[in-house]
């Protein structure tokens, strides 16, 4: 399951900001990757996934137009 969301922040005809991000939950298809992947590669691993985590993602983005 995905959520996500944006929001643009017009200065003026010329410049705006916008604010975008979404996290997921992680279901039970992620789970097995995690566990394969911890199985195949796991001195490689600096930090242990569990595949309850959230994916996470954010981005600010200035824009300018002339």
């Amino acid at each position: 399951m995905k959520f996500g969301g944006y929001w643009l922040w017009t200065l003026n005809p010329y410049f705006d900001i916008r604010l975008t991000g979404s996290f997921a939950f992680l279901g039970s298809g992620f789970k097995d990757i995690v566990r394969l992947a911890t199985a195949t590669s796991e001195r490689l691993a600096s930090r242990p996934v569990t595949g309850n985590d959230l994916a996470l993602k954010g981005e600010i983005r200035f824009r300018a137009r002339f």
